[in-house]
């Protein structure tokens, strides 16, 4: 007879598990956190990742109540800090501050990136996005997008560009620009935006589309010419540049965006408390001021819908990628 009830055992055994489980979570959530939490970089410190991290975590620890440390772990175009924090605990206690370059572009251009955004991943939020500019030489003669393309279309390969390193969001940035407008355009990769800068200024390198924080006190001083910035709409810091649909290109809209990611097992309730803390700091009237002078685009958006973004920006940039022929490292 013993044997008839072992299914109504098991299922309280598990309905019992269950609750125990949730309870856990429960608690760990409400004690979390108790010690300080690390937000990992993946690239070097001054930059302009590094900086919105800097910004958003000083306000996320006076949220929760512990330290916010930013961790720089720089290499391999950001692919070593998030394939640490993939294999980090999933406690909450260590986060990964992306761009759109690591989640959605490198797993096209390595075949072994260490990572597997779908499996290793949980969004907590899309923390900013950043507008890019497409810039010349001052002495360069196209002063608008529509003159450089004509250019291009008739010395196919002959212009140059530059961009902060190979497989990057102002790389893809290009190639975006290059398949929207069917022109050919001569790669010269540097190792960062800084390098490249410099020569565009020197003339070594004739254009390329590099993120507004960094070009803009080049555009401001002179040193740099803007023909259109990236975004779907003008800059309240450059506001008689045109944008790129403006310029009559609307595919090459482009925004190097900025988010929080977890390890995919943390716990439901942290995730959310992580992600209410970001939140609240990137609505921050301070926070926000400081981003915008900065040039970003402050987003703060849910978990689901940074979620969502991924997954869309990851097609498209799949498909930007194979476009241009780019076969994984």
């Amino acid at each position: 007879m013993l044997h008839r009830w072992m299914p109504l055992r098991q299922v309280l055994g598990a309905v019992l598990a269950c609750a125990v489980a949730l309870l856990a979570a429960t608690a760990q959530a409400q004690a979390f956190p108790d010690k300080p939490i690390r937000v990992i970089v993946g690239f070097p410190p001054g930059g302009p990742t590094d900086a919105v991290a800097r910004i958003v975590g000083e306000h996320v620890s006076q949220a929760l109540g512990q330290p916010v440390i930013v961790e720089n772990r720089p290499g391999a175009s950001g692919n070593i800090a998030a394939a640490y924090v993939a294999r980090s605990a999933a406690d909450g206690y260590t986060l990964f501050f992306s761009t759109a370059g690591v989640l959605s572009m490198n797993p096209f251009l390595y075949a072994d990136p260490g990572f597997d955004v779908k499996r290793d991943f949980a969004p907590i939020t899309h923390a900013v996005s950043v507008p890019a500019l497409l810039v010349v030489q001052p002495a360069f003669p196209a002063n608008d997008v529509n003159t450089l393309v004509q250019m291009a279309r008739r010395e196919p390969g002959r212009i140059s560009f530059a961009s902060a390193g190979f497989g990057g969001p102002p790389h893809m940035a290009v190639e975006l620009l290059k398949s929207v407008a069917h022109i050919d355009l001569l790669h010269v990769p540097y190792k960062g935006a800084a390098p490249a800068m410099t020569d565009l200024i020197s003339g070594q390198v004739q254009m390329g589309i590099l993120d507004l924080p960094v070009l803009l006190p080049q555009v401001r001083a002179g040193k740099l010419k803007a023909l259109a910035i990236t975004s779907k709409a003008r800059s309240p810091l450059l506001p008689d540049l045109q944008t790129m649909t403006e310029a009559g290109y609307p595919g090459a809209t482009f925004d190097n965006w900025y988010g929080v990611v977890a390890p995919a097992a943390t716990p439901a309730p942290v995730r959310d408390r992580l992600a209410k803390a970001f939140i609240a700091a990137l609505d921050d009237p301070g926070v926000k001021r400081k981003l915008t002078d900065m040039g970003a685009i402050v987003v703060a958006s849910t978990p689901a819908e940074f979620g969502a973004m991924i997954q869309a920006e990851t097609q498209r940039w799949g498909e930007v990628i194979r476009h241009a022929g780019i076969k994984p490292e």
